[in-house]
């Protein structure tokens, strides 16, 4: 008899209840929460870090072909013609840099990202991004 009590106590103590199964589940659900929010709330500026890098890489290949050339290029495709850059580059959100030279401009030209949405405009993660803009801190 002692022998039945004993196997009846083992099959209980090997599994887990449904109690502790959920209690873990939970805890799972609010780590991956909290992961989650952290992530979402950097991508953004990330994003816009990439593309900072990105415009300061552009400026560097337009300095080079100003030296080449003793003129700023036409387009960011004069570039990639001349291998200063491997292909024409897009932001952080897929979208074509615009490059226009411009007298107010302090290097005599300006590289802009049209933000998220890819239109002229917009504030946060739509915010236009300037080549001429101070980085922000």
């Amino acid at each position: 008899m002692a022998t039945g009590r004993r196997s009846t106590r083992t099959k209980r103590q090997r599994g887990f209840t449904l109690i502790e199964i959920m209690v873990v589940i939970v805890l799972m659900g609010m780590i991956a929460a909290a992961v989650a929010v952290n992530v979402i709330g950097n991508k953004h500026q990330a994003d816009v870090g990439r593309t900072r890098i990105d415009m300061a890489t552009i400026g560097n290949a337009i300095d080079v072909y100003r030296v080449r050339h003793n003129k700023l290029p036409e387009s960011l495709d004069a570039l990639v013609e001349d291998r200063e850059l491997k292909s024409k580059p897009l932001d952080a959100w897929g979208n074509a840099y615009l490059y226009e030279r411009s007298s107010s401009a302090s290097d005599g030209y300006r590289v802009t990202s049209l933000g998220a949405d890819g239109a002229p405009g917009g504030d946060e993660a739509n915010a236009d991004l300037h080549s001429d803009d101070a980085p922000p801190r």
